[in-house]
């Protein structure tokens, strides 16, 4: 997805837009950095936090604070947290988000951007490492068992649920699409996906976007 510039850019910007304006930040699942570039906290305030070895030799070079884990912060220290496209990767969600509670602040803010609709899941799913996709039901218990009140929740990508099916049903079993049908997707369809989603984000989308507070 890193080819989908748009589809980066929008994601972005729901996280941007709604993360607190001061105090030290969390971003859960870096990877490569490439979101956490387009999101633009600045580094002094930003702690990546991220497993894979290469991945965080990446970061590092693009010099973000990086750890491999959670265990390594300090409680009650951060003011807010993101992750995106990371909980569907962890088996025990529950304990990673119980984990995560311990390290903000009472008040702060945790946003969360994961893969929606079980029934979308495909041999792309398997090639990423997915365990899961979520519906909204799971992801809402998932956050409260853990200490977190919804503030709000929403789809993404109305279009996106029928480019996934599409594949689901008509693609290769390697889980890779190509570049030609992802830069078809961001250029052309997920502009209107975008407008769409002004109607449909209460129903339905291929993504869910969370804003919770800390309890």
């Amino acid at each position: 997805m890193r080819e989908a510039e748009k589809y980066m850019a929008h994601v972005g910007r729901l996280v941007s837009a709604n993360l607190p304006d001061s105090g030290k930040i969390i971003e859960l699942g870096a990877g490569n950095g490439t979101q956490t570039k387009i999101i633009g906290i600045h580094r002094d305030r930003l702690i990546c936090v991220e497993s894979d070895i290469r991945m965080q030799k990446i970061l590092g070079d693009l010099n973000f604070a990086v750890v491999e884990n959670l265990s390594g912060l300090k409680q009650h220290e951060y003011a807010g947290a993101y992750s995106i496209n990371c909980l569907e990767h962890i088996e025990d969600d529950s304990a990673t988000l119980q984990n995560l509670h311990q390290k903000l602040k009472p008040g702060s803010t945790l946003i969360i951007y994961v893969p929606a609709l079980p029934i979308l899941f495909s041999s792309m799913d398997q090639r990423v490492g997915h365990v899961r996709r979520y519906t909204k039901n799971s992801l809402i218990n998932v956050l409260e068992k853990s200490g977190f009140s919804i503030s709000k929740i929403r789809y993404v990508d109305f279009l996106g649920v029928l480019v996934t099916l599409i594949f689901k049903v008509l693609g290769n079993k390697s889980g890779l699409p190509s570049k030609n049908s992802v830069h078809f997707y961001d250029k052309v369809l997920f502009p209107l996906s975008k407008l769409i989603d002004r109607a449909a984000s209460r129903i339905i989308g291929k993504n869910l976007f969370v804003v919770a507070e800390r309890l």
